[in-house]
């Protein structure tokens, strides 16, 4: 059944492409050939979908032009389908293991393969062919690399164990004292599950926003140049059936213009072929261009003006955000030191997820462009290993500072309030008010503080049975409010895994007979009267 379910994604793939194309076929005024070319043409679409490279075969023995562009909204349908069938294999289990995850995704990449062998072999000949050699490469790695996603979510995203090469590594950096300790320990923590999803998610936002920013500057070149682009998807076509052809190709390669657009902003823009450059800092040597929507709204030839100076307002908002995002997973709660990380890890995170950002913008110009012809033609698009150091500079270079300087803000004490754990008022518990585990008042020789109420009790505004001004119930250090009582004159228990045990001894004095006395005075005293006069007993 998972083998059919392959296979029945990938027909239903080609399924939707062969009836949008047979459709527009029958609509036009003139078409070029029968049901076998537009069946061709259909099938060519949707392995072009998958990153597979098309060749066009010149007409009278001329050279054949390659077509490698490829456009990223068609991908998204193949993908749908294959994450639909992985997840489907994968429903009837309420918990599937790891090796059944597995055998699902393999079983159903194998029946969309086998569909899509038969479409390689179909494909082969034809004025619009496939190349083999991509079609090999492209289409297996697409449909491996989605069912695997499929499965990994299925199994609920777990985070990736570190290699068994890497384990021994690690276990020796953990061992390491002295200098080295500072500087294996920020690796050691920047390996642990939260930093590790806190610098997935700092990539990810900032990956969101340059191609979402790209966007914008697409749509700001298009309300821009209104009246080129609506000449352009005039002049190319005059029946309905071909606007509506053109208009579909220009949603297609909608994304693959935002990221190009975002490559623009970045500052090493893109090429349109010939040597050509177009970027904020201006545009030239751009060869003589298609009537295209999206191509209608390239700037002119010339240099560059504060109005396209302004695209690097994208990278910008794109750095500042990655840096918050860093600074809010160093700092989770604000004004908590003891739980934040060190201004080192801080930067570390902020880094290391500039680097996934450039990587990511890497991949994404390289998918973005591709070839439309020989010579001059021969690329079309962004250069990628431009594009990533410009995405690191960026990211890095705002970034980190952005998330140190925030980080900063948010551990500095805010005016009027009381710093994370310590107390509201006098006893560690708000006036009159139930309070998080206050310290019990009056304690006696159980050291526990004057004026708060009991564990869970209620706090007596500030004064104990006894009618003297609490203490403060818990010193600013503490992170969960309340401190136990601690035997008299005995020191402080150290914070950290030393002190656990020292913390584990002073258990018995919370249960003391002198402690429950006290929290039951205070407990009764704030009732107002509701408490029955019964002394406390406790129960062996």
């Amino acid at each position: 059944m998972r083998l059919l379910g392959g296979a029945v994604a990938a027909g239903l793939g080609l399924g939707a492409l062969t009836v949008l194309v047979v459709v527009l076929w029958i609509s036009s005024p003139y078409p070029d050939s029968g049901p076998h070319g537009a069946l061709h043409i259909a099938v060519d679409l949707w392995l072009l979908a998958h990153g597979a490279g098309l060749v066009r075969t010149g007409s009278g023995g001329g050279a054949s032009v390659p077509v490698e562009l490829t456009p990223l909204l068609l991908t998204l349908l193949p993908a749908w389908l294959l994450w639909r069938a992985t997840r489907g294999a994968l429903a009837e289990a309420f918990a599937p293991a790891r090796a059944e995850a597995v055998r699902a995704a393999a079983w159903v990449s194998t029946g969309y393969l086998l569909v899509g062998a038969v479409a390689v072999w179909y494909a082969t000949d034809g004025p619009v062919r496939v190349d083999l050699l991509s079609a090999g490469v492209r289409l297996p790695l697409v449909t491996v690399g989605v069912t695997g996603l499929a499965a990994w979510a299925a199994l609920g995203r777990p985070a990736p164990a570190l290699p068994a090469v890497v384990r021994p590594v690690r276990g020796a950096f953990a061992e390491r004292r002295g200098a080295g300790a500072r500087r294996y320990g920020t690796l050691r923590v920047l390996t642990a599950a939260p930093q590790a999803v806190a610098v997935l998610r700092t990539t990810v936002t900032g990956v969101l926003l340059l191609v979402s920013g790209g966007a914008v500057l697409l749509l700001a070149g298009l309300a821009w140049h209104t009246e080129a682009v609506h000449e352009a998807l005039g002049g190319l076509t005059g029946s309905w059936s071909g606007a509506l052809a053109v208009l579909l190709l220009t949603l297609a390669l909608a994304p693959n213009a935002a990221v190009w657009a975002a490559a623009y902003g970045l500052g090493p823009g893109f090429t349109l072929g010939a040597g050509s450059v177009v970027a904020p800092l201006g545009a030239g040597g751009m060869p003589r261009l298609p009537h295209f929507p999206l191509l209608a709204a390239l700037p002119g030839e010339g240099p560059g003006s504060p109005l396209t100076w302004s695209a690097a307002a994208v990278p910008l908002v794109a750095a500042v955000a990655m840096g918050r995002s860093a600074a809010q997973a160093a700092v989770p709660l604000r004004g908590a030191r003891d739980s934040a990380l060190t201004p080192r890890v801080t930067a570390a995170l902020a880094g290391l997820a500039a680097v996934g950002c450039a990587l990511v913008m890497a991949l994404l110009a390289l998918l973005a462009g591709g070839a439309l012809g020989n010579g001059q033609l021969a690329h079309f698009g962004p250069v990628w290993w431009l594009v990533a150091p410009a995405t690191l500079a960026w990211a890095a270079g705002v970034g980190v500072p952005t998330a140190l300087a925030i980080r900063a803000w948010r551990l500095r004490p805010r005016r009027g309030a009381t710093p994370v754990g310590a107390g509201v008022g006098r006893g560690g518990a708000p006036p009159g008010g139930v309070g998080p585990r206050a310290e019990p008042a009056g304690a006696g020789p159980s050291g526990a503080g004057r004026g708060g109420a009991g564990r869970g009790g209620v706090a007596t505004g500030g004064r104990g049975p006894g009618g003297a001004h609490a203490d403060a119930g818990t010193g600013a250090g503490s992170r969960s409010g309340w401190r136990r009582p601690r035997r008299a004159g005995a020191a402080p228990a150290p914070q950290g895994a030393g002190g656990r045990a020292r913390r584990a001894e002073q258990q018995d004095d919370w249960h003391s007979t002198a402690a429950r006395r006290t929290r039951w005075a205070a407990l009764k005293e704030a009732s107002g009267g509701l408490v029955p006069d019964f002394p406390p007993r406790r129960r062996d």
